[in-house]
């Protein structure tokens, strides 16, 4: 474990939010704002090496059924083709490639980063090269060179977003995209929730992000922030659903299996009435290189 700074200013100037124990890592850890410029991050960290048996195959399993993933990966294909239609296209955090896969169908030459050489080794095996498979800062891409940068839900988990957001601004032709989507630590679920919410997602996120500082820093490094959308069929409702049914996902009886389906669709409802209110679970943040 390491002690932190703010990635984003440098400085070591906090104010405590709350404490959490994860029973994942057996750890207490502090959830801290930073005083200086607003970014929220997880205190202490995990050291660099000890990521890896918290990346393990099952977590980037799924119990969803293969055409609800092929309707999220659509869903975030869509989102891309609104400002670009084609081009070349990297993916951080590529996991096993199911948008990349679903990108190069579109027509897109396709790239991903991936930390996890196991869980990429069938999309090695179509794109070979394409996928560089270690941390980002080190993947061997020219200058200017893609037209859009995608981080679905990946920038929470970097050790210094910072340095992977300025790579990707060298990476990224001019004019062009970069979508970042992220857990929203300003959103109605994690006021209430506190440190219980299930975005936190000890003790992989390190950090915590908010629209308003989120896209500051990105203007800051040059780009122009075009849009941001609040709402995701995919993570808000679970966000919602997962941090009122920790204690309930286990039980089998007939009570409980009422009571989790009462609050799956009620979540859904809520999930969609905090986007409305641009306070939704997670945002995504479209903006363009200048």
């Amino acid at each position: 474990m390491e002690d932190s700074r703010c990635d984003f200013c440098g400085q070591a100037n906090t104010r405590l939010l709350y404490k959490k124990f994860d029973n994942i890592s057996k750890t207490n850890y502090n959830i801290l704002r930073c005083k200086n410029c607003g970014l929220v991050y997880t205190n202490p960290r995990l050291d660099p090496e000890e990521f890896v048996k918290f990346y393990s195959p099952a977590y980037y399993g799924s119990n969803k059924d293969s055409k609800t993933r092929e309707k999220y990966q659509l869903d975030k294909i869509k989102k891309v083709e609104r400002f670009k239609k084609s081009g070349k296209i990297l993916d951080i955090g590529c996991g096993s490639g199911d948008f990349l896969l679903l990108a190069i169908e579109k027509g897109w030459e396709a790239y991903g980063i991936e930390i996890s050489k196991e869980v990429t080794e069938n999309l090695r095996k179509i794109l070979g090269s394409n996928i560089f498979v270690g941390k980002s800062e080190n993947a061997p891409f020219q200058e200017e060179y893609f037209d859009v940068i995608t981080l679905w839900h990946v920038l929470e988990h970097l050790v210094s977003p910072l340095n992977v957001i300025r790579k990707i601004r060298w990476w990224l032709k001019k004019n062009s995209l970069l979508i970042v989507a992220v857990p929203n630590f300003n959103s109605l679920q994690s006021r209430l929730f506190k440190e219980k919410w299930f975005h936190l997602d000890m003790p992989r996120h390190l950090y915590h992000f908010t629209p308003s500082v989120l896209g500051r820093k990105l203007e800051e490094e040059g780009f122009k922030v075009k849009r941001i959308n609040f709402f995701s069929w995919e993570h808000n409702w679970a966000g919602i659903y997962s941090s009122i049914c920790r204690d309930l996902l286990n039980k089998t009886d007939l009570f409980s299996k009422v009571l989790r389906r009462n609050i799956y669709y009620s979540s859904k409802i809520l999930a969609w009435l905090e986007s409305a209110l641009k306070k939704g679970g997670t945002f995504e943040i479209y903006a363009q290189k200048g």
